[in-house]
């Protein structure tokens, strides 16, 4: 997750633990309670579209910077709610 967005969503009063890759988030979402998830398409390790996959009950936004169609087709079959395209300031 990028910290600049988190940096937004957390001035917004929104609690948004970030991690570095797919492993720690999914240790996060198997002990926490979470409301949303908005996750990179392709981490280190467990991938973003892996994640949604192993937790279909929460709602995910899938966000890339090397946004493919076949992988927001894929997203979106998942499951993702939306599948954003990472603009370059969020970077």
């Amino acid at each position: 997750m990028n910290h600049a967005l988190g940096a937004v969503l957390n001035s917004a009063s929104y609690r948004v633990p970030l991690f570095p890759n797919g492993e720690e988030a999914e240790r996060y979402l198997k002990q926490a309670h979470t409301d949303l998830v908005v996750s990179d398409v392709r981490m280190p390790g467990i991938s973003g579209l892996e994640l949604l996959k192993r937790f279909p009950q929460i709602p995910f936004i899938m966000i890339s910077g090397f946004a493919t169609v076949p992988e927001a087709v894929e997203a979106m079959k998942t499951g993702a709610y939306d599948f954003v395209v990472k603009l370059f300031f969020l970077s």
